[in-house]
């Protein structure tokens, strides 16, 4: 619970950033990011408390699929180098899905790694993207 905690502290610290200094493809990508965590309880909600670690995670397949998607169209859109680089970070949790189908005796820890891992990587990279992009709009308003 702690690190899920920190991981949203992280999210919406980063996010805000977006918001106010990133241009419209940051704040596409925070978008997607913020949507997919709220996206994540209701799920559990509704379809019951724990991920399921030993079948395919039907729900996060779903959400995964849905921020890949968003995430791609915002990167073939934008010119961004990083937006490409969070693009195939989504693809690595959505292939982990279909690793998952493909080898049922995979641990459950292996999964949920292969899943959540990705997500922090996320993070990281719409700061970056988000600090390249103040810093770039800062050189351009000094020029």
């Amino acid at each position: 619970m702690v690190r899920y905690a920190l991981q949203m502290s992280l999210l919406a610290i980063v996010a805000l950033y977006a918001w106010k200094k990133g241009g419209a493809p940051e704040r596409g990508v925070a978008v997607t990011l913020v949507a997919m965590s709220v996206a994540d309880p209701f799920y559990h909600v509704a379809f019951g408390k724990a991920a399921q670690l030993e079948t395919i995670d039907l729900g996060h397949l779903i959400i995964d699929l849905a921020a890949f998607y968003s995430i791609l169209t915002i990167a073939l859109r934008a010119n961004r180098l990083w937006i490409l680089l969070a693009a195939s970070a989504q693809l690595l949790s959505l292939m982990s899905h279909l690793v998952r189908v493909l080898s049922l005796d995979m641990w459950g820890w292996t999964y949920a790694v292969l899943t959540r891992a990705p997500s922090y990587l996320l993070i990281i990279l719409l700061a970056i993207g988000t600090l390249l992009h103040s810093r770039r709009t800062a050189l351009k308003q000094r020029i």
